[in-house]
């Protein structure tokens, strides 16, 4: 799911389906964010397939500067009701519609990372009827070892991630969860070239699927290499 990139904030202008408010923005620390703008996106639909494909958007976003008085590089999205929709006439199948709510939020400094995403949910409606609903909360955290060495022009230096956070799908009458835990940070090398490229660490990971519970630890042992080991219980 993508949205609307900062350019369009900052002058470029929208699609006529597309209201941007407040006209002007405010941008009280004059970095790329503006405090807070809201994106409205009324009955915008576009065909392509020679018609056969018709995409819709609907609902709201929400741009803000998580640190509104103090230059930054970050941003807060709040989707309420945001709504994807195809309609596939040459292949029905294909056709979904899907509702989003919720926020995520990414920052940095030259020294940590971070993204967030809170309370997150997506429901899904297939061709038939059925509903599919995914929510989620995770937080996801790198340090760089050496303070000061992250730039927006160079590649990922050497750090640690710590990441932690739960999800859930839902579809009919069944279900499946997810809880994740970082027990020892993982340890990014730039130098490793071999994914996941993580020379140490720990996650722990209780997955739900109807009444069984599965524990998996995953433990990152050298460059490119791993050991996953699952244990079953009943909840």
């Amino acid at each position: 799911l993508s949205a609307p990139a900062p350019a369009a904030i900052l002058g470029a202008p929208p699609a006529v389906c597309v209201t941007v408010a407040p006209t002007p923005p405010t941008n009280s620390d004059g970095d790329a964010i503006p405090d807070s703008v809201r994106f409205t996106y009324d009955a915008c639909v576009f065909t392509r397939g020679a018609g056969t494909v018709t995409d819709s958007l609907g609902g709201t976003i929400d741009f803000l500067d998580p640190l509104p008085n103090a230059t930054s590089l970050g941003v807060r999205h709040v989707f309420t009701n945001f709504t994807r929709a195809r309609i596939n006439t040459a292949f029905p199948l294909r056709s979904f519609m899907a509702v989003h709510n919720g926020t995520r939020e990414w920052g940095g400094n030259a020294d940590t990372l971070g993204h967030t995403i809170t309370g997150f949910t997506s429901v899904w409606t297939h061709p038939s009827g059925r509903t599919t609903t995914h929510t989620k909360d995770w937080v996801a955290t790198f340090t760089a070892t050496t303070p000061g060495s992250i730039s927006l022009i160079t590649p990922l230096p050497a750090g640690s991630f710590v990441l932690g956070g739960t999800g859930a799908w839902a579809t009919a009458n069944r279900s499946w969860s997810v809880t994740t835990s970082t027990v020892t940070p993982l340890a990014y090398d730039p130098t490793c070239t071999v994914a996941p490229r993580f020379t140490a660490g720990e996650l722990d990971l209780v997955v739900t699927r109807g009444g069984e519970t599965t524990f998996v630890n995953i433990l990152f042992t050298q460059c490119g290499q791993y050991l996953v080991t699952r244990t079953t219980g009943a909840v």
